[in-house]
């Protein structure tokens, strides 16, 4: 029993590790959408929210109709839906964004936990816990 402990601990800290990393991957690709969204937004190629008459959000997309989205070169502005985003996926990658330019490294940190090795019970809820109400991470 004492051998298959002792092969069971080094593989189960691996898959941990290998969660962490793949955690902290989904976190910077998450990152770098609200970049991409953003700068879209900026340049008129997607819609942000704001465009058309009586524009907002309904069932967390853009409500503006396809005719209340054609830009200055008469092509249709495509919103978040069309691009295959939920508004909330975009708000929650804004977030993460936003703590990491706030604090530098968080993301990481969270990952690795209280006590500084990769922590077994990483997952993308208390990763998002962390990056957002801890400041002593």
């Amino acid at each position: 029993m004492m051998r298959a402990k002792q092969a069971h601990d080094p593989l189960i800290s691996e898959v941990y590790r290998a969660q962490a990393d793949a955690l902290q991957v989904e976190a910077l690709a998450k990152m770098r959408l609200a970049d991409e969204i953003d700068a879209a937004q900026e340049r008129g190629e997607v819609a942000d929210g704001r465009d058309g008459p009586g524009a907002g959000v309904t069932n967390g997309n853009a409500k503006a109709t396809a005719a209340d989205l054609v830009g200055d070169d008469d092509e249709v502005k495509p919103t978040a839906q069309d691009l295959g985003l939920h508004r909330e996926d975009i708000r929650q990658a804004r977030k993460a964004r936003d703590a990491e330019a706030a604090d530098p490294g968080i993301t990481e940190r969270a990952l690795k936990g209280p006590a500084g090795g990769t922590l077994g019970a990483s997952t993308r809820a208390w990763v998002r816990r962390k990056s957002r109400c801890d400041p002593t991470l």
